[in-house]
Formats: C-alpha cells, sequence, structure tokens
C-alpha cells in the first residue's frame, strides 16, 4: 500500500495590512526623530571644529608673525596681509577669504565679502594705532605678563565695535545670535594657543582679562 502526502493548497498574500503598515510608518518616524537631532549635534560639532581649527592656525602665523618681527605683535593695517604669507593657502583672494570664514557666519553684502570672520584683539595682543585714544608701540609678545589670559583672535562679524557688540549682545545691525553662533558660545584663542569658549554675557571690559 502507497501512501501519497496530503498538499494543501497555500493561499499567498499580497501587500500589509493596515496594523503593519502603521507599525512600519510608526517605527520610521521614531528613528527619524531620534536621528535629526543626533545629524545636528554632529554637524554643529564640525563646523565648531572647523573654527576652532581656524582658530589655532591664525595663532600659529602670529607667533611666527612675531617670531620674523623680533619679538613684535601685528598692526592693524589690515592684520590679515601680514598673516596670509604664514598661512598654508593658496595665493588667491578667494581661497585665502575663505580661510577667514567661519563655518557657521552669516553671509554678508557683497561690498563686505572680503572681511574675515575673526578679529585681532586690539586691546592686549595686536598693536592698534588709536587703541585706548592714542598711538602706541607695537605689542611685543614678551611683554604681555599673562598670555594665557589674553586672547589673540576671536569669533567677529564686520562693521562692529570692538567689545561693546559683546556687552549688549547687538551692535551695527549685528544679532546676539550672529555673534554667539556656535551653540549660544564665542570662540576664541588666546596668546599662549589655547582655545576657550565663552557664553553671553562676554567679558566686555577692555582694560581687563581677556582684552588685555
Amino acid at each position: 500500500m502507497s501512501f501519497h502526502p496530503i498538499t494543501r493548497r497555500l493561499h499567498s498574500r499580497s501587500g500589509f495590512t493596515l496594523v503593519e503598515l502603521l507599525t512600519v510608518i510608526a517605527i520610521v518616524v521614531i528613528l527619524i526623530a531620534i536621528t535629526i537631532p543626533i545629524v545636528g549635534t554632529v554637524r554643529s560639532n564640525a563646523s565648531a571644529t572647523k573654527c576652532k581649527s581656524n582658530l589655532r592656525q591664525l595663532s600659529t602665523a602670529y607667533l611666527l608673525y612675531a617670531q620674523d618681527h623680533k619679538g613684535k605683535s601685528l598692526t592693524d593695517s589690515p592684520w590679515t596681509n601680514l598673516l596670509d604669507p604664514y598661512l598654508a593657502r593658496a595665493k588667491t583672494t578667494d581661497k585665502l577669504y575663505d580661510f577667514y570664514r567661519c563655518p557657521v557666519a552669516p553671509e554678508r553684502p557683497e561690498a563686505e565679502y572680503y572681511q574675515p570672520d575673526y578679529a585681532a584683539n586690539i586691546h592686549g595682543a595686536v598693536h592698534a594705532s588709536y587703541s585706548h585714544g592714542g598711538p602706541k608701540a607695537p605689542t611685543k609678545l614678551n611683554g604681555i605678563a599673562n598670555p594665557g589670559r589674553v586672547f589673540a583672535f576671536v569669533d567677529w562679524l564686520p562693521r562692529w565695535r570692538f567689545a561693546q557688540v559683546f556687552d549688549i549682545g547687538t551692535a551695527n545691525g549685528a544679532r546676539k545670535d550672529e555673534v554667539f553662533r556656535h551653540s549660544g558660545k564665542v570662540n576664541a584663542v588666546f596668546v599662549d594657543g589655547h582655545i576657550q569658549q565663552f557664553d553671553w554675557p562676554f567679558p566686555a571690559d577692555v582694560y581687563a582679562a581677556p582684552w588685555n
């Protein structure tokens, strides 16, 4: 006697049920909700890292310039031209300008296109012809008593009045979110080369650290 297996007819289903679709959609929404903040944080951190790298290279160029000029710091006429030869960048205006751009600084009018997003500290680390009411001799690095407390360069925007904008949060059209553009912070590099972030309100007394 031979036996034949009983074959059952399998009914194939096409598509998904409503419950399955809603489950998949819910999972996708949850994943997106988790991913977006992470991506935003990663991008913000990458921009802050790029900005700090720019400041660190400015600091290195600043020290190299002083070494080649008997310890004298920069003049303000303009200081970017003095540092250009010490930056490992293509010697075209656009390329050098790209280096002086903070990655999260807002776009500016064409008239301000070549102005940097970083400022040299004219009150304590860089010679300014008319700082504190009159001419003064170029700063010498060995004359800065506390190089770890005086910054050399700081996040900036064109047309600002030095220090005042950090005190009141807005000046000459700049908004506080443009000033404190790294998640509410300002990046600065000190004369000794270390980098620090500041919250608002920023120290605005130009006769005291970290300005002088």
